[in-house]
Formats: structure tokens, C-alpha cells, sequence
């Protein structure tokens, strides 16, 4: 079987909630998985070439991806285009059934990994959740009123999770099946998966 990195940036908990059940699953599926929190743990280059695969993944904040994980990326582009990878965002926005929402999601990680100069193999998007006891005020807010918009009532007393659990199994079922496959990684990729 296959070594894989599941590497991620999370400041809320979802992204890493979502990274350990991917590097359960995997495991579940015959492979050895080490998982590293870019937000709180040292990255060298070493670590992407002892691996057969990397899953990476994060939330969107602000309209986009944490700087240290496209640091990583940039620093990593060489080896990761030799890998079979997977990139999965987490965020909010998917929930909303407005079109223009989910272009400016799928702009956003394709803007990504144009600034790395890299594209995995296999890439989607999350909903996540809303964690309204891990704010600051301005936050609850501004993350109420943005479920307002997709549709839900929230209460600020307590969190939500609007994770899609058989979605993330079947992105993780697909990556596995490209490691069992060991396709060869194509120099350029049309359009990743979605």
C-alpha cells in the first residue's frame, strides 16, 4: 500500500476535523497516513518526497487560502507534481444554491494553484461549519448573516456542521483508487476534478 501526507491549515477545527477522518479512511483502505497542521507544525521539503501521495486541505478565509499554505505549495510544487495529490477547501459558501457563489469558490482555488504553479490530480470543495463558540463577536455575526443568506436560522448559543460526510469518503475512495492505480501524473490537467 501507499504512504501518504494529508497535510492542512485550520483555524476553526472543520479542516482538521476533516483531514483526520480522510487519514482514517485511508488507513482504513491499507495505507499509512501521517498528518501535519501547516498553522501549528515546522514543514520541510523532506517530508513530500518520502510520501506516494498528498492530500492537502483547508479552509477559505477571506476569500482565500491561508499564507503558509501557499508557501508550501510554492516550496513544494516540484515534488508535489511528481506525487498523486488530492486538494479539498472547506467552506461555507458551498451551501448557497447561487451560482455566482460557487464560480467565485471554484475561482478561488484555481487561483491557488495558479499562484503555486501547481494542480493536483483531484480537487473539491466542503461545506463546513459554523462554529459560533470559537468567535469573536464580529464573526458570529457576519457568519449568521451569511447562513441567513443561504436559508438557515442559526442560533449564536451553538455551532452547526454542514460537512457532507459521504461526499468527503467518496473524494477519499476516489484518491485511494489513484494511489492503488499508481497513474502516471500528467504534466498538465485540463480540468481537476470536481
Amino acid at each position: 500500500m501507499a504512504r501518504v501526507l494529508v497535510i492542512y491549515a485550520s483555524r476553526y477545527g472543520q479542516t482538521e476535523k476533516i483531514s483526520n477522518y480522510a487519514a482514517e479512511r485511508l488507513r482504513h483502505l491499507g495505507h499509512t497516513v501521517d498528518v501535519w497542521n501547516i498553522l501549528e507544525n515546522e514543514f520541510s521539503r523532506r517530508h513530500v518526497r518520502d510520501y506516494d501521495g498528498v492530500v492537502m486541505g483547508s479552509g477559505i478565509y477571506a476569500n482565500r487560502f491561508p499564507r503558509p499554505l501557499l508557501r508550501i505549495a510554492r516550496e513544494q510544487q516540484r515534488d508535489l507534481t511528481k506525487k498523486q495529490t488530492a486538494f479539498f477547501s472547506v467552506c461555507m459558501g458551498v451551501v448557497e444554491e447561487n451560482e455566482q457563489t460557487q464560480r467565485d469558490l471554484r475561482d478561488i482555488s484555481l487561483n491557488f494553484f495558479t499562484m503555486a504553479e501547481w494542480r493536483p490530480m483531484q480537487w473539491g470543495i466542503f461545506a463546513g461549519s459554523i462554529a459560533y463558540s470559537k468567535y469573536n463577536i464580529l464573526l458570529k455575526y457576519f457568519m449568521r448573516f451569511l447562513a441567513a443568506r443561504a436559508g438557515y436560522e442559526t442560533e449564536l448559543s451553538r455551532d452547526y456542521e454542514f460537512t457532507n460526510w459521504k461526499d468527503v469518503q467518496s473524494f477519499v475512495d476516489e484518491f485511494s483508487q489513484r494511489l492503488h492505480r499508481r497513474r502516471p501524473v500528467r504534466e498538465s490537467i485540463a480540468r481537476p476534478d470536481f
